[in-house]
């Protein structure tokens, strides 16, 4: 595949949205989803080039369209 971690926000780990961004990796780790995925969300939802510019209102948002698609998939959402 060669996709590595490409797209994965740098600052994952540090600050007030490490949380949420954690929680995005994990969804989208569990859907088989590419960090580009979560970078097209936050395009078509908020006008926002990249997930990693994301505020944490935004990263709610799509923390929440994840879990519909979750359910509407059959995964369990934690």
């Amino acid at each position: 595949c060669g996709e590595r971690s490409f797209g994965k926000p740098h600052n994952l780990a540090s600050g007030e949205r490490a949380p949420q961004l954690k929680k995005i990796e994990a969804m989208l780790a569990e859907a088989a989803r590419p960090w580009a995925y979560a970078d097209g969300m936050a395009k078509r939802m908020y006008h926002v080039e990249r997930l990693a510019f994301c505020n944490p209102a935004q990263l709610q948002g799509i923390i929440a369209a994840l879990v519909k698609d979750a359910q509407r998939h059959g995964r369990r959402v934690k």
